[in-house]
């Protein structure tokens, strides 16, 4: 039944949304709350499509984001789940409203519109989005959730690094929430657990006041058919390790709860044929970690 409810609201939210295809980027008006030194001229609109989501590659997310590169802030204004296929596989996978919008975000914190072009080169950026919501109709589920009419902004600033060798990550520099109080029914979201990006997309390194630092490391490697991936990250949460084969067929898929930085999964591999493996070391649907493992036998 819940499956249901969300297959419909999903439905009737991109009725709402009135979907229209939009040219690459067009002037639009300021979003509701601005920051400052944001000139209200400089605002355009531009859709941009996300795929290859976690359990759900297939899927396409389109978002429409308005940009000000005048003062490198972005207002989420909505998004749409491109397929019913898409939002069954969601459903199927547990992915919650707010693990989509944290995933949004981080897109567009890496892989968006303001993201620094060239190498060892940083930039600022201001994420900001509608803060008041109220839950919809049809009975609880994660995304039965509808905006609100109150002017109110969650703000979230974010520092973002193109290091030398071509990657990517950010470090979270303060947020506040901007206009009047949600008035009931509406609620505020600007603090929910897991709504903002908090993990660092970069290996092997710590910068300085980074929210999260990933490394991982799998020995031995190669492997006869056991072998160990120790990994550090100071995100908690639900922690899946998926093994696939050069042809992206999935010939492992291990879960577990992480509840400290340090953690550890044994890899039983003795009935996986000798080859080449890639795996995804996954945390709260994010993938933090990639690479290769070789089993000879």
């Amino acid at each position: 039944m819940k499956k249901i409810f969300n297959i419909l609201f999903m439905l009737i939210l991109v009725c709402l949304l009135q979907i229209t295809v939009f040219a690459d980027e067009f002037p639009t008006d300021p979003p509701p709350c601005p920051g400052e030194g944001c000139d209200p001229d400089e605002w355009v609109m531009k859709d941009i499509s996300y795929s290859n989501f976690i359990e759900c590659e297939g899927c396409t997310i389109v978002v429409w984001v308005k940009i000000n590169r005048q003062c490198n802030e972005m207002y989420l204004q909505y998004y749409q789940i491109a397929s019913i296929e898409c939002v069954e596989c969601l459903n199927d996978a547990s992915w919650t409203w707010e693990d989509i919008n944290r995933l949004i975000n981080i897109r567009l914190l890496t892989q968006g519109p303001l993201t620094p072009p060239g190498t060892e080169t940083e930039v600022v950026i201001t994420l900001s989005e509608q803060a008041c919501w109220q839950p919809g109709g049809g009975g609880p589920n994660p995304y039965q959730w509808q905006p609100c009419p109150t002017p109110t902004c969650c703000k979230r600033t974010y520092r973002v690094t193109r290091n030398k060798y071509n990657q990517v990550f950010y470090s979270f520099q303060g947020g506040e929430t901007v206009g009047p109080p949600c008035e009931l029914p509406c609620g505020e979201v600007c603090e929910i657990e897991n709504w903002w990006p908090s993990i660092v997309l970069l290996e092997n390194k710590e910068p300085e006041n980074i929210v999260s630092f990933i490394k991982s490391s799998i020995i031995p490697n190669p492997n006869s058919g056991q072998a160990v991936i120790n990994y550090y990250c100071k995100e908690n949460g639900i922690v899946k390790f998926i093994l696939t084969d050069v042809k992206g067929n999935t010939v492992l898929n291990l879960n577990t709860q992480k509840s400290s930085p340090e953690g550890q999964i044994t890899l039983d591999l003795k009935t996986i044929n000798s080859g080449q493996y890639y795996y995804n070391l996954i945390i709260n649907k994010m993938t933090i970690s990639t690479g290769s493992i070789i089993v000879s036998k």
